[in-house]
């Protein structure tokens, strides 16, 4: 799988122009720093408090999507070019940004290379001529340069999941339901039902968990944003109770949910974030759901993941989850 999305992400930046250098020399490198999401722009100081700094900043911290609570898309920070050459500590970051003026450059251009200090690396260089273009450029590609970051996360975090996999768990599942994808070890199947499962991951501090419900496919309008919240909702209304008698989890329809249809690995893809709550209780938080026709067995088919973490921020246990619907598939039935 993550070989698949590393050649998606090739493929998506030939298409925008960007090139991209991949190093395969992890056995010389040591491992990344830093945290989930954390993003280092190596730019001296003049050029960070003028206008290319005040772009790329709300570039990268623009608001994550269908959150309870505002949230940057990542956490960035700045270092000169002096201090990024003499700390190494730095060298190994996860996420590194750099800016180039080169008078001499033909056109603008983003580039991307992996691994080149650190293993699983990424490091995002953004050339021009003039500070004028590179701010004119960070604006037109913004949303492939948070885009970038964010699938190579993804790719780490399912690098790890597969490392520690629920193989039991995985294996049940794709026999009894024709449905495939990567249960992480912590993840335990709380509730089935014919057409409806639920995992669960608890912590003190947070709940982490996976809906996976199907129904026939008879026609594509069972895609439509409208038509997946209607059925969201017989579905988590049915299975999906509250702490107090009669709760029950549903759709918060106050808050504007973000509704994207896409290809994904040749399957079209409808993708819906937006807020839960519990009808008749106090729970509350984020989710995420995938929707596919499964061709094979005649269904359309949802992944969803949701996040109960009252305390504490939920963007990085948002992608957590994400991570895992990208990599659900069908199976024939034994």
């Amino acid at each position: 799988m993550l070989n698949t999305i590393n050649k998606l992400f090739i493929v998506a930046l030939v298409l925008l122009g960007v090139s991209c250098v991949d190093q395969d020399n992890s056995y010389l490198i040591p491992n990344i720093t830093g945290k989930s999401h954390e993003v280092i722009v190596v730019m001296n100081k003049p050029t960070w408090d003028g206008a290319v700094g005040d772009t790329l900043y709300a570039v990268l911290t623009q608001d994550s999507p269908a959150l309870p609570q505002a949230e940057p898309a990542f956490d960035v920070s700045n270092v000169s070019k002096a201090n990024f050459e003499n700390l190494a500590s730095i060298r190994t970051f996860r996420n590194l940004v750099f800016t180039q003026v080169v008078d001499t450059i033909a056109h603008p251009e983003i580039s991307i290379a992996r691994g080149k200090w650190a293993r699983q690396q990424l490091v995002v260089t953004i050339k021009a001529k003039s500070e004028t273009d590179l701010v004119k450029l960070i604006g037109d590609k913004q949303d492939e340069i948070r885009q970038i970051i964010r699938e190579t996360e993804m790719g780490r975090t399912l690098a790890n999941f597969k490392q520690y996999p629920n193989v039991g768990l995985i294996q049940q599942v794709a026999k009894k339901y024709q449905l495939s994808f990567d249960i992480p070890s912590n993840y335990t199947l709380d509730q089935t039902y014919d057409n409806f499962l639920w995992f669960a991951h608890e912590t003190p501090l947070m709940s982490q968990g996976f809906l996976v419900y199907w129904y026939p496919y008879t026609d594509e309008r069972q895609l439509s944003k409208d038509s997946l919240v209607s059925r969201r909702n017989q579905f988590t209304r049915k299975f999906v109770p509250g702490s107090i008698k009669d709760s029950y989890m549903t759709t918060d329809m106050k808050f504007p949910m973000v509704y994207k249809e896409y290809t994904y690995k040749d399957e079209y893809t409808a993708e819906l974030r937006g807020l839960w709550y519990t009808d008749h209780d106090f729970m509350g938080g984020p989710f995420v759901s995938l929707s596919k026709v499964d061709e094979i067995n005649g269904r359309i088919v949802t992944i969803e993941g949701f996040v109960y973490a009252p305390k504490t921020s939920k963007r990085n246990y948002v992608a957590q989850l994400e991570a895992v619907l990208h990599t659900l598939h069908f199976k024939k039935k034994e």
